[in-house]
């Protein structure tokens, strides 16, 4: 038994009676405590309230990590105009220069980082050193080197294919090439296996692979989906084609022409070139009408240039710029997206020169593409070369001799028949179609030997 407090025992035994002078002082001692209890209670709460009072809030408060520390180096090498993305964990920096560069998310004191690169540039490959580590205080210390890369080129379909009168090619989402040869559209997996994947004789049907039929097949190309494009320049149509092969008319109503309108309602003359933007929208070189229209993803076709020179192929930049070949007038145009029209490289006189803009010399340049970069690739056909144009019209030679050949090898070496048309891939790499030759030629980007 728990002896009872002495002024508790006193309170309860005089309970019935008169209270004495000592049961009042213990009433006045417990009515103290309860008032004390009351406040510390009062205080307690606030303290909770506010974030304190407790030891459990005190100790999570000075243990919390709190991000302070930065996560940087610097960059070299990097070219002109080019793009490098890096990444450390969810942060991901865009570097578009050498020097300096930080991440904009901060580190916790030893805390773990590691810096990779997540997007290498246009034809150049870089390298992250002292890319790891423990934070201890601002990191400074991590170091990118870029260089640029040279072309390698071997043959993805040779001459056991069987292929003749080849026209255009284009790169499908799952790597593969597309080929178009007059009545027919050849599938090339990247292993270099050809099949037929729509078409047969000449002539003007929609329908299955097996009954669909083209005339004259041109120009191709592939959006993100799958779908390709075909430029049926004697048909005088825009053909859709699915991955099953099934084929449609997307544009034109097979009548000579040069009508703007909707799908079927609108005409065109012999339309060579086409090339996909990422939001859908279709760019086609009406070469018989030397104009260069667009159809919407809602099949709505216009005229968005033209002129007086034939274009060849067409391309459009990721920043809107629509650049064709007038391989008869040995140059490059560029149509901004307001609609302005210039010459952008090419002197106008047939040759081979290295330049900028007018100053550089070109040899029917008919085949274009345009990279994530911005950066043109020309199949320079009478030069048996392939072109690089960088955005500020910087005129350099990729890979070829200038000799007509069929040899793989390095920039040294490798030699081509007339290209006609390329494709480029997201890692720089190019497929060309080697006209003359009737082969597929890749190009690939590899780092220099030393």
């Amino acid at each position: 038994m728990i002896a009872k407090p002495p002024y508790l025992a006193t309170a309860a035994a005089t309970a019935d009676c008169e209270p004495t002078d000592t049961a009042r002082a213990a009433t006045t001692r417990t009515r103290s405590r309860r008032a004390s209890l009351a406040t510390a209670c009062a205080l307690a709460l606030t303290l909770v309230a506010c974030g304190g009072g407790s030891s459990s809030s005190t100790n999570a408060a000075s243990t919390e990590a709190i991000a302070t520390l930065k996560l940087g180096g610097t960059v070299s090498g990097l070219g002109d105009r080019q793009t490098l993305r890096l990444q450390n964990q969810d942060d991901v920096l865009t570097v578009t220069q050498n020097g300096a560069f930080e991440f904009s998310t901060l580190l916790v004191k030893g805390s773990n980082y590691s810096v990779s690169v997540a997007g290498q540039p246009s034809w150049q490959g870089c390298q992250v050193d002292a890319a790891s580590g423990t934070a201890s205080a601002d990191v400074t210390t991590v170091t990118v080197h870029c260089e640029d890369l040279v072309p390698q080129v071997t043959t993805l379909m040779g001459d056991e294919a069987g292929l003749t009168l080849l026209r255009g090619i284009a790169l499908a989402p799952d790597g593969s090439a597309y080929l178009t040869s007059e009545g027919r559209i050849y599938k090339v997996t990247t292993a270099g296996a050809v099949s037929l994947l729509a078409g047969g004789d000449p002539g003007y049907q929609d329908g299955p692979a097996t009954t669909a039929q083209f005339n004259s097949a041109s120009g191709i190309d592939i959006d993100r989906d799958g779908i390709a494009f075909v430029g049926d320049a004697r048909n005088n149509v825009i053909r859709r084609i699915t991955p099953s092969g099934d084929v449609s008319t997307l544009a034109g109503s097979g009548t000579l022409g040069s009508t703007d309108g909707n799908g079927t309602q609108a005409s065109f003359y012999s339309p060579f070139g086409v090339t996909v933007d990422s939001d859908g929208t279709l760019y086609v070189v009406d070469y018989g009408n030397r104009r260069i229209r667009k159809i919407s993803p809602a099949g709505d076709v216009s005229t968005i240039w033209t002129g007086t020179v034939r274009p060849y192929r067409v391309a459009v930049s990721p920043d809107g710029f629509v650049y064709f070949t007038a391989a008869d007038e040995n140059q490059i145009y560029r149509i901004t997206p307001q609609g302005e029209a210039a010459v952008f490289a090419g002197s106008g006189v047939a040759g081979f020169a290295d330049g900028t803009g007018t100053a550089a010399l070109l040899n029917r340049p008919i085949g274009i593409q345009v990279d994530a970069a911005g950066i043109l690739y020309v199949a320079d056909q009478t030069s048996n070369r392939i072109r690089r144009i960088t955005p500020a019209g910087e005129v350099t030679t990729l890979v070829g001799t200038g000799q007509a050949g069929g040899t793989d090898g390095d920039r040294t070496v490798a030699t081509f028949n007339r290209p006609m048309d390329l494709t480029v891939a997201a890692d720089g790499t190019l497929l060309v179609l080697d006209n003359t030759n009737t082969h597929i030629r890749k190009i690939t980007p590899v780092r220099p030997q030393p």
